[in-house]
Parts: C-alpha cells; structure tokens; sequence
C-alpha cells in the first residue's frame, strides 16, 4: 500500500509538472485508500447487522468511525497545504519538460 500511495503521488507530480504538487498529491493518494477503506467497512458493517453480529457491527462501527476521521483529518491538512502554496506561489510554476522523468505506461 506505502508502494502504492508513493507511486500515485509521484505519477500525479509527474503529469501536472506542478512545483511543489508531491505533498498534495500524496495526501490526495491517501484519501482515496481512505475512502475505499470506509466503503469497506461500512458494506461489511452492514453485512454484520443484516445477519444479527451486533458485537461484530460494533467494532466495525469503531474502526469507521476511525477512517472517517483519518479522511476529515486529511482533508485538514489538505486545506492548509492548499492555501500555504497559494500564498507562496500565486502563479505557481510548472515544472520544464526536461526536469521530469516520464514514468513508463501500466500494463492492464
């Protein structure tokens, strides 16, 4: 998942050519693991209220509970990352094609 998280954050630096881009990308990575996670725990909570587990739904409840605010606390820093770069760079700066290494293609 770090692989995954690092990568996606570098690929998204890499297209926008932005200066500046990897810290907000990566917390952008780690919101969308994020939001899959809370999808997961609240089907499977679900799940456990559908077939009458109240002790297993709870503790599923608690752990979405968690990555909610995990998501609300991303999101935070998010803004302040956010507003920080604009008020450092109002117009902010693309990066020269020369200056990024192209990342190869996934093969599906």
């Amino acid at each position: 998942m770090r692989f995954w998280l690092f990568w996606t954050a570098k690929r998204s630096t890499i297209e926008t050519r932005l200066r500046g881009a990897f810290p907000r990308n990566l917390i952008g990575a780690a919101q969308r693991v994020e939001h899959y996670e809370i999808a997961a725990y609240g089907t499977v909570r679900q799940f456990a209220k559908i077939l009458d587990q109240p002790k297993h739904a709870s503790v599923l409840e608690e752990t979405l509970n968690e990555e909610k605010e995990t998501d609300e606390k991303l999101t935070d820093l998010s803004r302040q990352i956010n507003t920080q770069a604009v008020e450092e760079a109002p117009g902010e700066e693309r990066v020269k094609p020369n200056q990024v290494r192209k990342m190869p293609k996934r093969v599906a």
